[in-house]
């Protein structure tokens, strides 16, 4: 008998696939506490999905209290990260400070944590690119730092400087292009800074370890693992489908996702894009597709020819 992917109008689809993920043949609420789940996070996500399924399947419209700037793809269950998440968030709403360097590919959910954060914390996010804080002309890109971080303070706000390669690396192409001053400046403000700072970053492969040294946490934002793709597959679907019962064969389903080892929550989001654009509806099998073509993009090397490894 062939597996099945059953979705009702739910958060989380029903999943039975070729080789059970926890360990059992069907999601029961029974067996949450044995998935085999090592984040607490993945473990409210479970909850928090089946009693939606439940909530709904009785009739009723579940109602969320939902800050209208978090992204909907966020959820820290699929972040696939080397420091829990829902830890950090815990810490620092305790603390209301810290300096956290956040790294890793792009669409892993670097910046979607921090709108995630400051609506948990219910603080305001003021949120600044470090293109848009660099000047050509002296003393410029100093006064624009200084500013962000001012004005952060006067909002009692988290502040997040995104996309920061340029001042955390300490390659020679990259010390050349930025002044060393530039980077003493927000060293500087970083250490005088007393409430909540996020700077993310790509993969660094030199890392100015003067910068590094001064933050409390450096998490590593990793591309899903097998398990969070195909928990956020079926969560994609089953938010896709208002309609009835339905099932569909997932054997082929399951077993293409496993060669898709570079996947990222943007991928997921990038493809729902696509579908509300084109009006199409989502279904398993065009949400695959949509994501193998995410994943070969990744792939490509500069020639046009497929890598064998590796990620963006």
């Amino acid at each position: 008998m062939s597996s099945l992917l059953q979705y009702v109008p739910s958060p989380i689809l029903m999943v039975q696939p070729p080789q059970p993920l926890f360990g059992q043949g069907w999601i029961r609420t029974g067996e949450v506490k044995n998935s085999g789940h090592h984040k607490p996070e993945r473990v409210n996500a479970e909850i928090d999905a089946i009693l939606g399924s439940l909530y709904q399947a009785l009739g009723h419209r579940e109602k969320k209290k939902r800050h209208s700037e978090v992204p909907v793809y966020f959820n820290p269950a699929f972040s696939n990260t080397d420091f829990s998440l829902e830890c950090l968030t815990k810490e620092l709403k305790r603390s209301r400070r810290g300096r956290v360097c956040l790294f890793g590919p792009p669409g892993t959910g670097k910046t979607s944590f921090a709108t995630y954060l400051s609506d948990q914390l219910n603080m305001p996010l003021v949120a600044h690119k470090a293109s848009n804080l660099l000047d050509m002309f002296l003393g410029s890109t100093e006064k624009s730092l200084a500013h962000a971080f001012d004005e952060a303070t006067e909002k009692s706000a988290v502040l997040l400087i995104s996309a920061a390669d340029i001042f955390l690396s300490s390659s020679a192409q990259v010390r050349h292009r930025l002044n060393v001053t530039k980077v003493h400046e927000l060293l500087r403000q970083m250490e005088q800074y007393d409430g909540i700072l996020l700077i993310s970053t790509g993969l660094m492969t030199h890392p100015d370890m003067a910068a590094m040294r001064r933050f409390d946490f450096k998490i590593r934002f990793n591309y899903l693992d097998f398990e969070q793709t195909w928990m956020l597959f079926n969560n994609l679907i089953g938010r896709s489908h208002e309609s009835a019962l339905k099932a569909y064969p997932v054997d082929n389903i399951h077993s293409e996702l496993q060669k898709l080892r570079l996947l990222t929550p943007g991928d997921f989001a990038a493809v729902e894009r696509h579908h509300r654009a084109m009006g199409d509806t989502l279904t398993p099998q065009s949400l695959l597709n949509g994501l193998q073509q995410e994943h070969e993009i990744k792939t490509l090397q500069p020639g046009g020819s497929l890598a064998l490894s590796g990620g963006n």
